[in-house]
């Protein structure tokens, strides 16, 4: 979110990525499983991926704080219209 002028998004377009990717890391470890990797592979990956950081930042991530009207232009007061 801090960096989504630097890919072109409104934070509110940025907001709706990053919960599209909380949603899709959410389903990490059936992904993982259907693929093939053992589960104590999932076990020590879990500890990453689901520790306390990641998935405190993947349960509070609220995108409705980031939803925003468009920035107005400001009008030029030595602009003639």
């Amino acid at each position: 979110m801090s960096e989504c002028d630097a890919f072109g998004l409104q934070r509110s377009d940025a907001a709706q990525e990053v919960q599209a990717v909380i949603m899709a890391v959410n389903l990490w470890k059936d992904h993982f499983a259907q693929a093939g990797v053992s589960p104590t592979d999932i076990t020590s990956l879990a500890e990453r991926i689901d520790g306390d950081a990641l998935i405190t930042q993947r349960t509070t991530f609220n995108r409705d704080l980031y939803q925003q009207q468009a920035k107005r232009r400001r009008i030029s007061p030595f602009k003639r219209s």
